[in-house]
């Protein structure tokens, strides 16, 4: 879990301790405590080996998350696929099978939200999700897919947020009764899931909603916007609900990173032109640089400044705009320094080095591993 919380700081996330095997912080402050201190980080860890990790959002981490629930028949998935405009972004699933959507902090600010739709909430200023690498009843936080680019928050979102024109949270409707405004596309939402997942296609599920726009909505939604929903919900394969966004095949396939680009042609490019004065110790977890006469520990999150600088010339040489911005983002640059850690030519053992940690009992010119 320490391994986890670090590179969480390195992306430049404030984290804090969680309770093992619980959602409920660890210390006095909560989330006001998150620190992207190494020190911290390995200080809190060090006490509580098996703590799960919180992430302060908001301007602490620069992110604004887009809690999704599921949990005790929560229509967060529902009401998810309602919303117009959702991007693809970094995401990780919960225990309880809902999701955390990782966007971008976007300027101006943002605050936490409660209740923007039923089943979701955005944590933002104020707020706290808990980390991938974190674990509940023996299920764990993880990421759906580790290298996805970190997206601005969507305008719809913001939309929500800024005219409160999201339905509140409460009950729904009545069985059979009048569904009011506010409340409309997440009910029709909920009940083209229920079709889809008994295998209905986009034709029925559009039909059957239109019959129920028209004798329930108060008022009725327009025709379009009902395909709207329909189509949403019928993306998804039958007997499944809908999800978080995915990308489209286009986009993947966009997606590919020429020879050059990868995560791994980034961290041998870092390694060429790091490798005689940085070396790591996976013993201890850190990195140690060459000074003059001697090694020394590093705690600045240099090493990782460095990768981010290998990550923007080569974002700089990309000539294509959307791998561009991938190579540059925080998870690429995360992964670049991560990879370097294992290169051999960095790689170094607790044994060769003093009792102090900070000389290098062979001299530089040395190899380092056998």
């Amino acid at each position: 879990m320490l391994d986890r919380a670090l590179g969480y700081i390195e992306l430049g996330w404030a984290v804090f301790p969680l309770v093992p095997n619980a959602k409920k912080p660890l210390t006095k402050n909560g989330f006001k405590d998150a620190a992207k201190s190494a020190y911290l980080v390995r200080k809190w860890w060090t006490e509580r080996p098996d703590a799960n990790i919180g992430i302060a959002t908001g301007e602490a981490s620069g992110l604004a998350v887009v809690d999704v629930d599921v949990k005790n028949g929560a229509k967060g998935r529902e009401s998810l696929a309602s919303i117009k405009g959702m991007t693809p972004t970094l995401t990780a699933a919960t225990p309880s099978g809902g999701w955390h959507l990782y966007y971008a902090w976007p300027e101006g600010g943002m605050r936490s939200k409660n209740g923007l739709l039923p089943g979701v909430d955005v944590k933002a200023d104020g707020g706290y999700v808990v980390a991938p690498g974190s674990r509940i009843d023996g299920k764990d936080y993880e990421w759906l897919d580790p290298e996805a680019h970190i997206m601005a928050v969507p305008d719809a979102v913001i939309a929500l947020m800024r005219n409160g024109t999201g339905p509140k949270p409460g009950p729904g409707p009545e069985p059979g009764g009048d569904i009011p405004e506010g409340l409309r596309n997440a009910t029709l939402a909920s009940m083209a899931g229920s079709m889809r997942k008994r295998g209905m296609d986009s034709e029925a599920i559009t039909a059957a909603l239109k019959v129920v726009n028209a004798k329930r909505c108060k008022p009725p939604l327009p025709e379009a916007e009902v395909e709207a929903v329909a189509a949403s919900i019928s993306r998804y394969p039958a007997a499944e609900g809908p999800g978080p966004p995915q990308p489209t095949a286009a986009e993947e396939e966009d997606d590919i990173r020429p020879p050059g680009f990868t995560d791994d042609a980034l961290a041998l490019e870092f390694t060429a032109k790091h490798a005689e004065n940085w070396r790591y110790v996976a013993a201890w977890g850190y990195w140690l640089h060459w000074e003059g006469p001697r090694w020394l520990k590093e705690t600045t999150l240099k090493a990782f400044d460095l990768a981010r600088r290998t990550c923007r010339e080569a974002s700089a040489r990309c000539q294509h705009p959307k791998i561009a911005a991938k190579i540059a983002s925080a998870p690429t640059v995360a992964a670049v320094e991560r990879l370097a850690r294992a290169d051999r030519r960095h790689a170094a053992t607790a044994g060769q080095w003093d009792e102090d940690h900070l000389l290098f009992i062979a001299s530089k010119e040395e190899p380092v591993c056998s």
